[in-house]
C-alpha cells in the first residue's frame, strides 16, 4: 500500500497504519468463533505494534496444545485475509504474564522488512 501510493513510513503514517491495523483486527475477532480449542483472542497494543493472544481454558487437551504451538490456530486463515499483517508471525507462549500462546506484529520489523525490500527509507 505504502508503494503504490508513493507514501514513507514516517510517524504519522506508521500511527496510521497501526490504527488502521487494530481496528481490522478487532473487526474480524468480533466475527469469528474460534471454539472449542480456544475460547477467544485478545488483542494489546504496544507503542510500535500489536499482539494476539489466545484465551483458552484451564484445561486443553494435549493434540490441541500441539496445534496451537505449531501455530495451527482456529479461524486463523479468516483472520489473516482481513490482517495479513499477522500472517508469518512467529508463536510464542508467555509463561510469564499470560500463559497463552501469542503473535507479536511490530512496526519496526515491518518497516526493516520495507526498507530491505523496497529501499523505502524514511
Amino acid at each position: 500500500m505504502l508503494e503504490r501510493t508513493g507514501r514513507v513510513l514516517d510517524d504519522g503514517t506508521k500511527s496510521e497504519w497501526l490504527a488502521d491495523t487494530e481496528h481490522r483486527l478487532h473487526g474480524i475477532l468480533s466475527k469469528v468463533k474460534p471454539r472449542p480449542a480456544v475460547c477467544g483472542y485478545e488483542v494489546e497494543r504496544s507503542r510500535d505494534g500489536l499482539t494476539i493472544y489466545t484465551m483458552t481454558g484451564k484445561r486443553i487437551p494435549k493434540r490441541e496444545i500441539g496445534l496451537l504451538c505449531a501455530g495451527v490456530w482456529p479461524c486463523w486463515t479468516e483472520i489473516v485475509k482481513v490482517v495479513p499483517e499477522f500472517d508469518l508471525t512467529p508463536v510464542v507462549f508467555d509463561a510469564i504474564r499470560k500463559y497463552e500462546w501469542s503473535r507479536t506484529w511490530s512496526m519496526a520489523d515491518e518497516e526493516r522488512r520495507l526498507q530491505i525490500e523496497h529501499g523505502n527509507y524514511s
